[in-house]
This record gives structure tokens, sequence and C-alpha cells, in this order.
């Protein structure tokens, strides 16, 4: 990350649900799927989530409290204390981009591509492409 995360989160019970809402962002560097250079992208995310609750409230019993059920595979709550910082975590890997692609994107020729991959490498794929066209023509499938 090259900023920090910026957000709010709202937590608010029902009695039976603990409701979690939220929107946050940050700005990231992450490499190009392309040509594999560094590029700057913005990471925004948001949360809209639930989770039961069981017991009775604290205000309605001085014995008792509610307390949130474990649901998860990664635990998010330590007692009643929600782990904030895996919760963002979590919701920032899922929101950084799969394929991340520089200014040139998959259209326009990357300098920095082509310099990786050597002048050569844009006919050789032509060829194993043409290869497999005419492969799988020979074979009666639809390309």
């Amino acid at each position: 990350m090259v900023q920090p995360l910026e957000g709010e989160l709202e937590a608010v019970s029902t009695g039976n649900l603990l409701l979690l809402n939220g929107q946050f962002k940050t700005r990231a560097v992450v490499e190009c799927a392309r040509c594999g250079a560094p590029w700057e992208v913005d990471v925004d995310f948001g949360f809209d989530e639930q989770f039961p609750v069981e017991g009775i409230p604290s205000s309605l019993s001085a014995q008792d409290y509610a307390r949130v059920v474990p649901d998860e595979p990664f635990e998010m709550f330590e007692g009643n204390s929600l782990e904030v910082e895996a919760l963002l975590r979590q919701g920032l890997l899922l929101a950084m981009p799969v394929q991340a692609l520089c200014e040139h994107g998959w259209d326009e020729e990357c300098p920095i591509a082509r310099g990786r991959l050597g002048e050569g490498a844009d006919a050789a794929r032509s060829k194993h492409l043409e290869k497999l066209a005419d492969l799988m023509h020979r074979e009666g499938k639809a390309i």
C-alpha cells in the first residue's frame, strides 16, 4: 500500500444479529499481469456483514451477556471483540485486482513487455497459435 487505508466501519446490534457496514479505500502497488512492471491502482471495498448473536443482552441481565456466534473458518472475533485488522485484511485481499494492467493494457504494444520477451516473441507466439488453430480445425472443433 502506498496510502493509508481510510474508511468508516459501523456496527449495530439488533439483539440476535451484529450488523457491520463500512466503506474503505487505499492506493496500492501491484504487478502488471502483462509486463510485470509495478503499477499503482486505487482499491475500494465495502462491507455488509451479519454475524449471529446468542444469549441475553447485558442490559436485560446482570448475570450474562450476548455473544457473537463463531461461524467463520478464520475467526473475526476474540470473545466479543472484533478483530478489525483481520476483517480489513480480508476485505483488502478480496478487493485487489486479479489481473491489474498498466496503461498499455492488452490492446496496445507495451515497450516493457516487448523488452522482457524479446523481439521474436510475438512471431513465435503467432506461430504457436496458428499451429493450435490448425490442429483444432483438423479435429473438427470450432475455434
